[in-house]
């Protein structure tokens, strides 16, 4: 039985892909629901496509992440593939066999999962110098309430 601060690898990178998938999905629907079919705005909309795939790369790979242990880049690239994969299975079920996604939605979001993780890495290391800096900046004052407010 796992603990509750053990988390089962699989569920993250499918909770990031799922939200990696669903958000470009939902507002490539939420488009085709204004505008026409959905084949139309991915013709339309090309650009606003692959860049909406990205922003759901970013978000899925950053929150996978953010619950993740190890290595977050891979967290990201693993998330982002698994994306892409849910991808053409859910888009196989609604539209049909011969529909599938381009390249580039998949670099939209594998790249996007693993810049997402990525940022979360730099955030983490950032915040982790920002503290040891704190931390012997304090071994060297003494006693932290003695010092000078800035």
């Amino acid at each position: 039985m796992t603990g509750e601060n053990e988390r089962d690898p699989f569920r993250v990178y499918f909770a990031g892909a799922s939200l990696a998938f669903g958000l470009p999905f939902l507002m490539i629907e939420l488009l085709a629901l204004f505008y026409g079919g959905s084949e139309m705005v991915l013709n339309i909309f090309s650009t606003l496509v692959v860049a909406l795939h990205l922003i759901g790369g970013l978000v899925g790979g950053y929150s996978a992440a953010r619950i993740a242990k190890g290595d977050l880049v891979r967290v990201g690239t693993v998330t982002g593939v698994l994306a892409y994969i849910l991808q053409q299975v859910v888009y196989t079920i609604f539209y049909g066999g011969g529909v599938v996604g381009d390249a580039l939605t998949m670099i939209g979001l594998i790249g996007g999962s693993t810049v997402g993780a990525a940022l979360y890495k730099s955030r983490v290391d950032a915040y982790a110098r920002i503290k040891s800096r704190r931390m012997k900046e304090e071994n060297e004052d003494g006693d932290p309430a003695h010092r000078p407010a800035h």
